[in-house]
């Protein structure tokens, strides 16, 4: 039956709306900044960063009515818009800055753009819009008036989606009221779960964690039972344990698989005290003959494993999404975890269609959620107050998407190839592991467990080697341009020995050495060449100012990066070679930035019209290069290595990685057996086997997202734009047993927010590095009081980081974190209270000395305010004090940090 649905915003309801800009449902929400209703009117204008809106119901076909008020060349957006995937499913009006008014928008799967009408609208004027939705048409009218008409069924979205109303900073969009009738209303309420087995005969495998029940007749589980380390139902009422389906991407028919009943005993396929196998059928007849499907359920160590083996049994010649997950009880969790930067922190009750992809394959028909960074690991963590649970696959090698809430499923894992060749058989296997409370514990377990079918990492995992990574003299990181260093002829006299007693004043003595290769991406070592800031570089002078910065006590490290500019390689050139730039799945250059002759902007001064002239082209790229391809592999290990013993930096700097690339860029065209993030890894891990054998002396820092392998491979994680991370990026880099120094740009400059950030930073572990713009700058007053900080936070770097979530602990105040350093004869430990308002409140902490030999040393404890400011009277005692611990007592006030060194 036709449904309606309104708003006329008499007030503004959180119960229809979510901020939230995709459909993935964050825990950590942020409030609608920018957004209000008042005398029947929905107002969204937020200055800096705009404001976006999505309804919490999706809808089907319709007539939209609204009557609004826009900036006619600002951005806004209003009508129906998928946000998981975004824009995939469209049709909405559209104002642009280089526009004058609405102008309509379509797209079905991807296929559409700009209808090729719209409406010119005058400031501050009210107008009526209205949009009729149908299968086979759709039409514009504004004002009463008719503006145009799509009938091209190919780019009319064809499946519920949502509303979105959408105003970019500055701009200000106006609503009176927004009808909708004749239309479908798909309710937000949880995905549909897969329905429990009648009649079924059980038979149970279990361990001291897990407890798993099976129907023997339908193959299906029915029950899963954590039991460890609290005890808790996993499936919910008349609902099946698992879910196993095959889907039809192009007409959407599903079917679910089971035991047919009365099969020959060739059905039941493994019995074992600890497993169970079955081979299963599709529950429809049309797909009887298209797949099939064996699924094993089995305890491995403490684990729960579940492995379903789909077969197709003829060519399969349209898209088909298979689907494997555990349906859960939602409410007993408080966050489902997915590493990626930033870490998402997804609300348990997700129920919108979620596809996450680990690595990328063009044979894959999913559309990915999420346009971000990609998914780091094949996993997520389901975590409360009592456990954390690991769910996702252990081949670190092998593409996979994550789905959480497919289904009614928590732990879910899809696949979706284009076509599917009689007798090709696709896996999905899903492993639950459970621990105590903790991020940490899950990030090693599973890098010392986990396996690569990657031929190029299938040594590197498991992980077997987790001696700490330190910076053996401390300090933080700093990233002083090459344009204000000696290297310039051109440099205020003076200018980079005021910088340089400034690193060394705030001990950021490890220097981010950057920007010194060829602009076409090569890495010379003889001879005279363009840097990417448009400085003539030699190389006797800048081997000169690399041992003039040693001399002077600093640590200058030879950056290194992924990109080539292909436009600046002649067209035979072979190495390094235009061919060896990365496209991604869907046929795009894969670049970090493109630069027009004669811009004025800070870091495009090179590509001058003079330039532009002599290469033929007004334009170039910062191009991602295809590592999986050996000569790319094979040129930057060899002209990186030989810079290495030319220069003799004291270290190296890598500014790539497992994490920095979107995520179609993962596949490798050049060698698909392989992924960009594992051949990035190769090669990071064999020049770091060369610098160990030829520079031991040498540092490695490496600028990539907390927690990833990379990561391994570095002595210094430089954690770039902490501001934008949580406690989980954090956390999964203090599991990887290296040092980390952050580097944030202060681009407000605004004292309270930057005080609570580095404080915050070093309670989770990272250092404070040299924020870029103040070696260009200066700084501002206020950092100049952090002396004290800055003392601190340096000797961090020196010490093992320990990653144990119980390191430091506090019984009495939840909103107190920290961290520990430590080796056998030192301990520096931190915490800070992380409200941001309310009393000054008491607090005991309990620090875990198991890894110090030394017994009685000197406890110093120092206590800084808000401000980063020490407190004259710290007004903290030790209560006990043995062998295995050191308990604190005192008291903190909101964004207070507490610093301990055990001397």
């Amino acid at each position: 039956a036709a449904e309606k649905w309104a708003d006329e915003f008499d007030d503004f309801s959180l119960d229809r709306w979510t901020p939230q800009t995709s459909g993935l449902q964050l825990v950590n929400m942020p409030p609608p900044d920018g957004v209000t209703a008042r005398n029947g009117v929905l107002e969204i204008f937020e200055p800096l960063r705009g404001a976006r809106l999505t309804s919490r119901d999706r809808f089907l076909y319709g007539t939209f009515e609204a009557r609004v008020k826009i900036t006619p060349k600002g951005l806004q957006y209003i009508g129906f818009m998928s946000r998981s995937p975004w824009a995939a499913h469209t049709l909405m009006c559209m104002s642009i800055p280089s526009g004058h008014g609405w102008e309509l928008v379509t797209s079905n799967n991807m296929n559409g753009g700009h209808a090729g009408f719209g409406k010119a609208i005058e400031d501050g004027i009210w107008a009526t819009i209205k949009i009729t939705w149908r299968p086979e048409r759709v039409t514009l009218d504004v004002n009463g008036k008719r503006i145009g008409e799509l009938t091209d069924p190919m780019k009319i979205p064809n499946q519920p989606i949502p509303l979105i109303l959408d105003a970019y900073a500055s701009n200000r969009l106006e609503v009176d009221y927004i009808r909708i009738s004749d239309t479908t209303v798909a309710s937000s309420s949880a995905s549909k779960l897969p329905t429990a087995p009648s009649e079924p005969d059980l038979v149970s495998i279990h361990s001291s964690h897990w407890n798993l029940d099976i129907d023997t007749n339908s193959g299906i589980a029915t029950s899963i039972e954590q039991m460890f380390p609290q005890q808790q139902l996993w499936t919910p009422d008349n609902s099946a344990a698992v879910d196993i389906y095959a889907r039809n991407l192009d007409s959407n028919e599903t079917t679910y698989f089971h035991r047919e009943r009365n099969t020959r005993n060739d059905g039941e396929l493994q019995h074992g005290r600890n497993s169970r196998g079955f081979r299963l059928t599709p529950s429809d007849d049309a797909w009887k003959e298209k797949i099939t499907t064996h699924i094993t359920y089995e305890l491995i160590e403490n684990d729960l494993s579940i492995r379903a083996e789909f077969t197709s049994l003829q060519n399969i010649n349209h898209p088909t999404e298979i689907g494997l997950g555990i349906p859960f009880i939602a409410d007993q969790w408080q966050r489902n975890a997915i590493p990626r930067l930033p870490w998402f922190e997804l609300d348990p009750r997700q129920n919108s269609d979620v596809r996450l992809p680990f690595l990328a394959d063009p044979n894959d028909a999913t559309l990915t959620s999420d346009e971000g960074s990609w998914v780091h690991y094949p996993w997520g963590i389901f975590q409360n107050n009592k456990t954390s649970v690991f769910w996702g696959s252990m081949d670190i090698g092998k593409r996979v998407v994550l789905a959480p809430g497919n289904n009614g499923a928590g732990p879910a894992i899809t696949l979706a190839p284009k076509r599917w060749t009689a007798g090709e058989s696709k896996t999905l296997s899903l492993r639950l592991r459970a621990f105590r409370p903790g991020t940490t514990e899950v990030v090693r377990w599973y890098l010392s467990n986990c396996i690569s079918s990657d031929p190029l990492t299938n040594d590197l995992f498991p992980v077997s080697d987790w001696a700490p990574r330190t910076l053996p003299n401390g300090g933080g990181l700093g990233m002083p341009d090459i344009r204000i260093s000696d290297v310039n002829p051109d440099v205020q006299e003076g200018y980079f020995q005021r910088v340089i007693e400034m690193l060394k004043q705030y001990h950021v003595t490890n220097l981010w050495f950057g920007t010194w290769h060829n602009i076409d991406g090569s890495y010379p070592h003889s001879g005279k060449w363009i840097c990417p800031t448009g400085l003539n570089v030699t190389a006797e002078a800048l081997k000169a100012e690399i041992q003039r910065l040693k001399g002077l006590g600093l640590k200058p490290c030879l950056y290194t990066y992924q990109f080539i500019t292909p436009e600046l390689l002649g067209p035979e050139q072979q190495i390094p070679s235009r061919d060896w730039v990365l496209h991604d799945t869907l046929g795009k250059l894969s670049m970090f930035d493109s630069f027009t002759a004669g811009e004025t902007r800070s870091g495009a001064e090179w590509f001058t019209p003079e330039l532009a002239e002599r290469i033929g082209s007004n334009k170039v790229t910062w191009a991602n290069v295809d590592y999986g391809r050996k000569e790319v592999r094979d040129f930057f290990f060899d002209s990186i290595t030989k810079a290495i013993d030319y220069y003799r930096p004291s270290g190296i700097c890598f500014d790539y990685g497992w994490g920095v690339i979107p995520c179609n860029a993962t596949y490798s065209p050049g060698n698909p057996a392989t992924s960009q993030p594992h051949a990035r890894l190769r090669l990071q891990a064999d020049i770091r086997e060369w610098i160990h054998e030829h520079h031991p002396e040498m540092i490695i820092l490496i600028n990539d997202n907390p927690g990833t392998p990379s990561q391994l491979m570095a002595d210094c994680q430089l954690v770039e734009s902490s501001d934008v991370m949580s406690d989980l990026d954090l956390e999964a880099g203090r599991a990887l047993s290296s040092a980390m120094s952050s580097m944030d740009y202060y681009t407000d400059h605004d004292e309270v927010r930057w005080s609570r950030q580095v404080m915050s930073d070093l309670s989770r572990g990272c250092s404070i590095g040299m924020p870029f713009w103040i070696p260009i700058n200066g700084p501002d007053d206020y950092v100049n009081t952090w002396q004290a900080f800055y003392d601190f936070s340096a000797k961090t770097t020196a010490l093992p980081i320990v990653p144990q979530s119980d390191a430091i602990t506090s019984d009495t105040s939840p909103n107190v974190t920290g961290t520990v350093w430590s080796d056998s004869q030192r301990l520096l430990a931190v915490a800070m209270d992380h409200r941001n308002q309310g009393p000054e409140r008491a607090v005991e902490l309990t620090i875990d000395l198991t890894e110090l030999r030394q017994i009685k040393m000197k406890p110093v404890i120092s206590r800084l305010d808000a401000h980063v400011q020490l407190v004259k009277k710290t007004e903290w005692e030790v209560v006990k004090y043995n062998r295995k611990s050191l308990i604190l007592r005192g008291s903190l006030r909101p964004g207070e940090l507490l610093m301990l060194e055990l001397q």
